[in-house]
């Protein structure tokens, strides 16, 4: 009994630690620095997306979300034009619809550089 007891209070404090932790994390006031696909609209650090630093250079395959499908078109030619070395190329995946669980396999087969 007494051998119970100590692991409903240990499984109490998780549970309570846990929920209070996700409390936290929801409830928390500081918003994370934004960045506006714009070269004359400001971040909340006050960087324009034109002066944002150490972008990388090359051809970045993608691919996955479908919910990204309806803006990627007007997203990538504005990232194009303010950082022409950093290119971006949407993939279809080889077998099966795109969505987020095709575009982790293909990341986790090296066919995609993010996803």
């Amino acid at each position: 009994m007494k051998n119970e007891t100590t692991v409903l209070v240990l499984a109490l404090l998780i549970t309570m630690g846990l929920v209070g932790a996700g409390v936290w994390w929801f409830t928390r006031q500081s918003e994370p620095d934004k960045v506006e696909i714009s070269t004359g609209e400001e971040t909340s650090s006050g960087a324009t997306f034109a002066e944002m630093r150490n972008i990388p250079e090359g051809l970045f395959s993608y691919g996955g979300s479908t919910t990204w499908a309806p803006i990627r078109k007007e997203v990538d030619p504005a990232i194009q034009t303010v950082w022409p070395k950093f290119r971006l190329r949407y993939t279809d995946p080889t077998t099966g619809a795109p969505g987020s669980g095709t575009g982790i396999k293909m990341l986790l087969n090296n066919q995609l550089a993010f996803s």
